[in-house]
């Protein structure tokens, strides 16, 4: 598990990368240069889409750790919640509508990805009880 997570807004492509079949292995540039964090392309993309939004990398990895544990086909919500930010169909479809991006796939982890730190950008994280119990949290230190 990586310990070395960083907020989107600083975040910088790194200088050395290789994949290893489905992880990026990024070199960290900091004092511990011979450090290596190892972490999923999904995490990866998580940290691309909210350093777009200065949204805080470390609540969303979390959220999404809290609502599925990062498992792709997870259910929730008596099968109503689906995958890695635990969507429900309608709630996914009415958002990336309003939003103007009709080609989502509500099964594409990379999209709900997408679409989730948009909404958490415009405070509309109130959608998961994960971001708001990590804020409440938050709030409180």
């Amino acid at each position: 598990m990586a310990t070395g997570i960083i907020n989107g807004k600083d975040a910088q492509m790194p200088k050395t990368e290789e994949r290893v079949s489905n992880y990026l292995l990024v070199q960290k540039n900091s004092l511990q240069a011979n450090s290596v964090a190892l972490v999923t392309n999904l995490e990866w993309y998580l940290l691309l889409e909210t350093s777009k939004y200065e949204i805080s990398y470390k609540k969303a990895w979390a959220t999404i750790q809290c609502e599925s544990g990062w498992k792709e086909t997870a259910r929730g919500d008596n099968g109503l919640a689906y995958s890695i930010l635990q969507f429900h169909l309608a709630t996914f479809n009415a958002y990336k509508h309003q939003y103007g991006w009709p080609e989502l796939d509500y099964y594409n982890p990379y999209d709900q990805i997408k679409l989730a730190v948009r909404m958490w950008a415009e405070d509309k994280g109130y959608n998961w009880t994960c971001w708001k119990r990590l804020k409440t949290f938050a709030d409180k230190i």
